[in-house]
């Protein structure tokens, strides 16, 4: 199916522009052969596949740059499906050490799926990365209307001192929410004022903002007024 998939989208492609054609009257798109054989991880597992190639000839008026067709369906970077990189975070989101992240993906996709301990870490570190620029990101130029705070105790005895889920909601002047999550050690507060320390370019201009009584929210915002 996903073979069937490729050749169509090419079919399709170079027949919307069939009517491109160079100087001598001959078509700017055309196929050009298939490449090697390379595996792709699929639902189903790994799967054999080739992508049809395209000679593009077109030129970009812009740039002057060649332009070159790219598949939707298995970009040429691609090794494996979408589902499955929307699979691949949920055992690491549920707490699934290393060691058993591995065997159980290998249940669904496999034991030739090509995964190791090292390409999980990888994409750890690609993940936290993500997450470190979402938090990061300048909020400089946006008004908040509304912050919601609130600390989550959950039930689960990693240390000493009891794990709290703190959660931040805010709602900007297009009824657009942002969320923030972050766990904390505090025996006393729910809220801490590392939960919601910004920096001078991340403050909400004039927003209204809103915590649960007991959970400190109100008093780790008093140096930010």
């Amino acid at each position: 199916m996903l073979a069937a998939a490729l050749e169509a989208e090419v079919d399709t492609h170079i027949a919307e522009l069939a009517d491109q054609r160079d100087d001598r009257g001959r078509r700017l798109l055309v196929r050009n052969g298939h490449p090697q054989l390379r595996q792709v991880m699929t639902a189903g597992g790994a799967v054999q596949v080739t992508a049809p190639r395209v000679n593009d000839r077109r030129v970009d008026a812009d740039t002057g740059e060649r332009q070159r067709f790219s598949s939707a369906i298995l970009p040429q970077w691609c090794r494996s499906s979408p589902t499955i990189g929307e699979v691949l975070p949920l055992p690491y989101l549920h707490g699934l050490s290393f060691g058993d992240f591995v065997p159980a993906l290998e249940q669904f996709l496999g034991s030739g799926a090509g995964l190791s301990s090292s390409t999980v870490t990888r994409l750890t570190t690609s993940w936290q990365a993500d997450y470190q620029a979402f938090t990061d990101r300048d909020l400089a130029g946006v008004d908040h209307v509304h912050l919601w705070a609130d600390g989550i105790r959950i039930n689960i005895h990693l240390a000493e001192e009891e794990l709290c889920l703190l959660v931040l909601i805010d709602e900007k002047k297009d009824l657009k929410q942002n969320q923030a999550v972050a766990t904390r050690y505090n025996k006393r507060a729910y809220v801490s004022s590392t939960a919601v320390r910004v920096t001078p370019n991340q403050r909400a201009r004039k927003s209204r903002c809103a915590g649960r009584r007991g959970t400190g929210f109100g008093h780790c915002l008093t140096p930010l007024r």
